[in-house]
Protein backbone atom coordinates (compact mmCIF):
# COMPACT_ATOMS: atom_id res chain seq x y z
CA UNK A 1 0.00 0.00 0.00
CA UNK A 2 1.72 3.08 -0.96
CA UNK A 3 1.60 6.03 1.03
CA UNK A 4 -0.98 8.24 0.18
CA UNK A 5 -3.75 5.66 0.02
CA UNK A 6 -2.03 4.96 4.11
CA UNK A 7 -2.43 8.48 4.84
CA UNK A 8 -5.68 9.14 3.86
CA UNK A 9 -7.00 5.82 5.37
CA UNK A 10 -5.86 6.74 8.47
CA UNK A 11 -6.96 10.38 8.45
CA UNK A 12 -10.49 8.67 7.42
CA UNK A 13 -10.60 6.47 10.42
CA UNK A 14 -9.48 8.56 12.63
CA UNK A 15 -12.14 10.78 11.87
CA UNK A 16 -14.82 7.77 11.85
CA UNK A 17 -14.36 6.68 15.36
CA UNK A 18 -14.20 10.30 16.13
CA UNK A 19 -17.78 11.03 14.75
CA UNK A 20 -19.18 7.44 15.71
CA UNK A 21 -18.27 8.71 19.13
CA UNK A 22 -19.92 11.68 18.86
CA UNK A 23 -22.68 10.14 16.99
CA UNK A 24 -23.32 7.86 20.19
CA UNK A 25 -23.11 10.79 22.90
CA UNK A 26 -19.87 9.58 24.76
CA UNK A 27 -18.27 12.62 23.78
CA UNK A 28 -19.35 16.35 22.91
CA UNK A 29 -17.90 17.86 19.33
CA UNK A 30 -15.19 19.88 19.14
CA UNK A 31 -13.90 20.82 16.27
CA UNK A 32 -10.50 20.68 17.00
CA UNK A 33 -10.05 16.99 17.02
CA UNK A 34 -11.37 16.56 13.51
CA UNK A 35 -9.04 19.90 12.74
CA UNK A 36 -5.64 18.50 14.73
CA UNK A 37 -6.25 14.67 12.62
CA UNK A 38 -6.70 16.67 9.19
CA UNK A 39 -3.33 18.88 10.26
CA UNK A 40 -1.49 15.46 10.72
CA UNK A 41 -2.40 14.57 7.71
CA UNK A 42 -1.39 17.07 6.03
CA UNK A 43 1.71 17.68 7.49
CA UNK A 44 2.65 13.93 7.27
CA UNK A 45 2.68 15.03 3.29
CA UNK A 46 4.68 17.93 3.80
CA UNK A 47 7.30 16.18 5.79
CA UNK A 48 7.44 13.14 3.07
CA UNK A 49 7.84 14.96 0.51
CA UNK A 50 10.75 16.69 2.66
CA UNK A 51 12.22 13.51 3.55
CA UNK A 52 12.44 12.20 -0.06
CA UNK A 53 13.86 15.81 -1.58
CA UNK A 54 16.63 16.08 1.06
CA UNK A 55 17.37 12.27 0.29
CA UNK A 56 17.59 13.38 -3.51
CA UNK A 57 20.24 15.89 -2.80
CA UNK A 58 22.35 14.68 0.06
CA UNK A 59 21.51 10.75 0.83
CA UNK A 60 24.88 11.33 3.56
CA UNK A 61 22.62 13.69 5.67
CA UNK A 62 19.07 11.81 5.70
CA UNK A 63 19.75 10.62 9.33
CA UNK A 64 19.85 14.79 10.29
CA UNK A 65 17.17 15.52 8.19
CA UNK A 66 14.68 12.50 9.71
CA UNK A 67 15.67 13.76 13.22
CA UNK A 68 14.57 17.53 12.05
CA UNK A 69 11.34 16.29 10.48
CA UNK A 70 10.20 14.53 13.89
CA UNK A 71 11.66 17.02 15.57
CA UNK A 72 9.34 19.58 13.46
CA UNK A 73 6.80 17.66 14.19
CA UNK A 74 7.38 16.99 18.34
CA UNK A 75 7.50 20.71 19.01
CA UNK A 76 4.47 21.81 17.00
CA UNK A 77 2.60 19.11 19.21
CA UNK A 78 4.14 20.43 22.22
CA UNK A 79 3.53 23.77 21.36
CA UNK A 80 0.43 23.79 19.98
CA UNK A 81 -0.98 21.96 23.17
CA UNK A 82 0.52 24.47 25.63
CA UNK A 83 -1.30 26.44 23.83
CA UNK A 84 -4.76 24.67 23.59
CA UNK A 85 -4.03 23.90 27.71
CA UNK A 86 -3.43 27.55 28.30
CA UNK A 87 -6.60 28.55 26.35
CA UNK A 88 -9.30 25.68 27.15
CA UNK A 89 -8.73 24.39 30.69
CA UNK A 90 -12.39 23.08 31.20
CA UNK A 91 -12.78 20.63 27.63
CA UNK A 92 -8.77 19.49 26.66
CA UNK A 93 -9.20 15.89 27.21
CA UNK A 94 -10.56 14.65 23.74
CA UNK A 95 -7.97 17.42 22.06
CA UNK A 96 -5.48 16.01 24.07
CA UNK A 97 -5.90 12.44 23.07
CA UNK A 98 -6.75 13.09 19.60
CA UNK A 99 -3.32 14.67 19.34
CA UNK A 100 -1.65 11.78 21.14
CA UNK A 101 -3.31 9.19 18.63
CA UNK A 102 -2.94 11.21 15.48
CA UNK A 103 1.07 11.84 16.67
CA UNK A 104 1.61 8.21 16.80
CA UNK A 105 -0.53 6.98 14.19
CA UNK A 106 0.84 9.44 11.72
CA UNK A 107 4.67 9.24 12.63
CA UNK A 108 4.11 5.27 12.51
CA UNK A 109 2.90 6.13 8.82
CA UNK A 110 5.51 8.35 7.89
CA UNK A 111 8.58 5.86 9.18
CA UNK A 112 6.75 2.96 7.88
CA UNK A 113 6.68 4.81 4.40
CA UNK A 114 10.19 5.77 4.63
CA UNK A 115 11.63 2.80 5.25
CA UNK A 116 9.74 1.35 2.45
CA UNK A 117 10.39 3.91 0.38
CA UNK A 118 14.46 4.12 0.47
CA UNK A 119 15.21 0.07 1.67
Amino acid sequence: MNFSLKNILVWFLLCSVYGLLVAQGLLKYEWVVPAVVTAYAAANIGFLWMLVRSHQRHPKRFVASFTGVIGIKLFGTMAFLLGYLFLHRDNFLPVVVALALSYLVFTVVLVSSVLKAFK
